[in-house]
């Protein structure tokens, strides 16, 4: 009922209800808009994903205690850290597993998932144990990348078991997020440099499972892991800077914008993640009206949050301190960019709003001053992402990879829409937005050559993304409505052409077909 309460706050804007005593059964409200449920659904992790199909007997079965002896012995005769932390965390992903199974199928057994949900706790804290006793990281590197995987995939089936009504199995779920993002970053930061654990995280992002707003809840994932970084803020940054820059993309290149305020309400997670991942997303929005969209949704969950006491004072409290340790990291870091009127500009921002914040904490306005940390926490985040991309690691910086990245992406394009048959006749639109992206490609590269300064590269890198990011998405729908119609073609054909093989020259006839009629139709 929790997330219903928030469709009932957006007053009607994509499900239509009279309030909230007049909502009857959940599930013929979620049926009035389909296409919600199942852009939602398409973001949810699985018992797969996390390599565990079947989990076993759960918690609540009276042979558990097998499963908790063989765990037992597994540990006595493990004998170094390293060993120690790689068996933990694969008693981990299995307690995952059953959790997630155990509320599935017994979701008000309120007993048996709050003792799961203890044990889970319980490995936690073992796995951290045995990451501090490692002296260094040598001979981890393959344990970080499972640690990393596991931990952002196990942060999103703990955001997707909240709102369950049951506040202490919310805290325990959020407790249990925050030691494994310790775990992971202990780790992390003592295998990898900063550029080295950028590349390794992005590789993994690229790998996780989702749909169209995958980007969104994988930002509210790495939220969880910056918060616990001691020296990698601009590395996280960075990394959701490319995620929210190719969630607009994707939000424009489908026409998304009717569904944000069902999508934004029933993604997993909570109320205080989705407003932070809101404001960072605005961050980089231009389109004036879809940032007018964003804003109103984002008051909504905000007001929704205040009243159904999500949102109050321990979460304003975190989010100031966790606002004024990001303002503090930009103050340090703009001593070598002091010209820089973008950064000045944000820097500005970020302390106005946290100043603020913390004047509405002072008089106990604990919602406001939620509001006014997330906005500095995300004009913060918008500088250090920009930061990232010009600081030296090892004679090496992110804003050469991000260019190079985009060169080879626009390649791949090209090659793929000649390959497919489409031209600038059958596909006008998309066309119009390589041209644009090339064009972008090329500033960003002379900027580069000429040794631009930040602030004339950094608004046309981002450019350049937005439009090479979009022009993926436009041609990746397109080739699945291209392969999607040549495939009803092929089942229109004889009962014998269907049953036969198809020669190169036929599939080449059938697509062409489909070309003709999509450039007859453009």
């Amino acid at each position: 009922m929790g997330k219903m309460a928030v469709l009932g706050a957006l007053l009607g804007v994509i499900l239509p209800m009279a309030s909230l005593a007049d909502m009857g059964d959940v599930n013929q409200i979620l049926d009035t808009d389909p296409m919600v449920m199942d852009l939602v659904n398409q973001e949810l992790v699985d018992l797969a994903d996390l390599g565990m199909e079947n989990p076993g007997i759960l918690q609540t079965n009276p042979f558990y205690f097998m499963k908790n002896f063989r765990w037992s012995t597994q540990r006595t005769f493990t004998f170094n850290y390293l060993k120690k932390a790689e068996l933990e965390l694969d008693i981990m992903t299995q307690k995952a597993a059953e959790l997630k199974r155990l509320i599935e199928i017994s979701p008000n057994n309120s007993e048996g998932i709050n003792s799961a949900l203890d044990a889970y706790r319980g490995s936690a804290d073992n796995l951290k144990s045995y990451l501090k006793g490692l002296k260094d990281g040598n001979g981890a590197g393959s344990l970080e990348e499972k640690l990393i995987d596991q931990g952002i995939k196990q942060i999103r089936i703990l955001n997707e078991l909240k709102n369950k009504n049951d506040f202490r199995a919310d805290e325990k779920l959020e407790n249990i997020q925050i030691a494994l993002s310790e775990a992971v970053i202990l780790l992390a930061e003592k295998v990898d440099s900063p550029l080295r654990l950028y590349f390794k995280i992005e590789n993994i992002l690229n790998k996780q499972k989702g749909g169209l707003f995958r980007n969104v809840v994988l930002v509210e994932a790495l939220n969880y892991l910056e918060e616990k970084s001691s020296s990698n803020a601009g590395i996280f940054a960075a990394l959701k800077e490319n995620l929210l820059i190719d969630q607009l993309a994707k939000i424009d290149a489908e026409n998304l914008a009717p569904v944000l305020p069902g999508v934004f309400s029933l993604l997993p997670g909570d109320l205080a993640g989705r407003i932070k991942v809101l404001d960072e997303l605005k961050e980089r929005v231009n389109d004036m009206d879809l940032k007018s969209e964003l804003n109103v949704i984002r008051q909504n969950l905000l007001d929704l949050g205040i009243k159904q006491r999500e949102i109050g004072k321990l979460e304003a409290m975190k989010l100031i301190s966790e606002s004024g340790r990001l303002s503090g990291i930009l103050e340090n870091k703009l001593s070598s960019f002091k010209k820089s009127n973008l950064l000045n500009t944000l820097f500005s921002r970020a302390k106005f709003n946290l100043k603020q914040a913390q004047e509405s904490f002072d008089g106990n306005q604990y919602g406001a001053a939620f509001g006014q940390a997330s906005l500095s926490f995300s004009a913060s985040q918008n500088a250090l992402s920009q930061l990232a991309r010009f600081e030296n690691f090892n004679n090496e910086n992110l804003l050469s990879r991000d260019l190079k990245n985009l060169k080879g992406m626009y390649d791949n394009l090209i090659i793929s829409t000649n390959a497919s048959g489409l031209n600038s006749n059958n596909s006008s639109k998309l066309f119009e937005l390589l041209v644009k992206s090339e064009k972008a490609l090329a500033k960003v590269s002379d900027l580069q050559n000429k040794n631009g300064n930040l602030d004339s590269i950094a608004p046309a890198l981002r450019d350049a993304k937005y439009l090479i990011f979009k022009s993926n998405q436009v041609t990746n729908s397109l080739l699945a409505m291209l392969e999607k119609s040549a495939k009803e073609k092929r089942a229109g054909q004889s009962f014998i052409e269907r049953v036969l093989p198809l020669n190169q020259a036929k599939e080449k006839e059938i697509k062409k077909e489909v070309i003709d009629e999509m450039e007859k139709g453009n």
